[in-house]
């Protein structure tokens, strides 16, 4: 499928997650090299000093059309990012039908 030419480095930088599918692609064609792959997350977005925002452009099209919930991932990771950064965060509330 893929060739490699061994005189090149390979990098392989994942906007806005890796994913296991990717990973057992790159396995199967022998472009797997650890060090070599990461991910740049880049979903909160500064607006202000005090205030971020969860950016999502696609998020209702996937969502309520498509009946996809992968949003609720980058949720997870937003929340724990923050509490990695500002500690545990011990009221969490949701808005809306599927809040939970």
């Amino acid at each position: 499928m893929w060739k490699a030419k061994h005189d090149k480095d390979i990098y392989i930088l994942f906007v806005p997650r890796r994913t296991i599918e990717c990973d057992e692609l790159l396995h199967k064609n022998n472009f797997f090299f650890e060090d070599k792959i990461s991910q740049i997350n880049m979903d909160l977005v500064p607006l202000d000093d005090d205030l971020l925002s969860l950016e999502q452009p696609d998020n209702f099209l996937h969502h309520m059309l498509q009946d996809d919930d992968s949003y609720k991932v980058y949720v997870q990771y937003s929340i724990h990012r923050l509490e990695s950064v500002y500690g545990k965060i011990h009221h969490k509330f949701g808005i809306g039908k599927i809040a939970k």
